[in-house]
């Protein structure tokens, strides 16, 4: 059971800044290199000012900003470049049929006090960047499944899809996601 009422409010008298900084984190096989953390909280309004780590050659930064009061505004931008998706899910003992580099960037805000209210004032833009790499082809089948049918009907029984690149670019206004653009570029498509 989802309890989509729930409501939550942020006091605006407690003011508060602390750093983080980790060398390395290690988990397994999984390393997390040169983690910065950087917070404050200044009249009510929560600031996750920096975030930073290294994973590999790839970096994550993002920020993020919660307002106080009783519908709060939340705010955020995510940038993670050159990231190797199929080592860092290796290594995470997660799965091992995805691999290429990925570059992502999001920029988004909303504000409410509920989940489906900060859908609804959900706004911004992101895109995603994918050079050559591969993906389980079901994730190819649930994307375009008419049009592989149409474009190929004799595809059958392949396991993975190999990936020259693809790229998608969107909006969100009011809660809806609209792509900008699409490509997705495969050696069977």
């Amino acid at each position: 059971r989802v309890d989509t009422e729930r409501t939550f409010s942020v006091p605006d008298d407690f003011d508060l800044k602390a750093k983080l900084s980790i060398q390395r984190i290690v988990k397994d096989d999984l390393t997390i290199e040169a983690f910065t953390a950087i917070t404050s909280l200044d009249a009510g309004r929560f600031e996750l000012s920096r975030l930073e780590m290294k994973h590999g050659e790839a970096w994550l930064r993002a920020k993020l900003g919660v307002g106080a009061g009783a519908e709060p505004e939340i705010d955020g931008t995510l940038l993670l470049q050159d990231f190797d998706i199929g080592r860092f899910l290796r290594e995470a003992s997660a799965i091992d049929t995805i691999a290429g580099e990925l570059d992502v960037g999001l920029k988004l805000s909303t504000k409410g006090n509920t989940r489906d209210s900060m859908t609804a004032h959900l706004a911004g833009s992101g895109a995603v960047v994918m050079g050559k790499g591969r993906i389980p082809s079901r994730y190819v089948d649930l994307l375009a499944t008419d049009l592989a049918k149409i474009v190929q009907p004799w595809r059958h029984g392949t396991h993975e899809t190999n990936i020259n690149c693809a790229m998608v670019q969107f909006d969100v206004a009011a809660g809806t996601m609209t792509s900008r653009s699409l490509l997705f570029d495969t050696e069977t498509m």
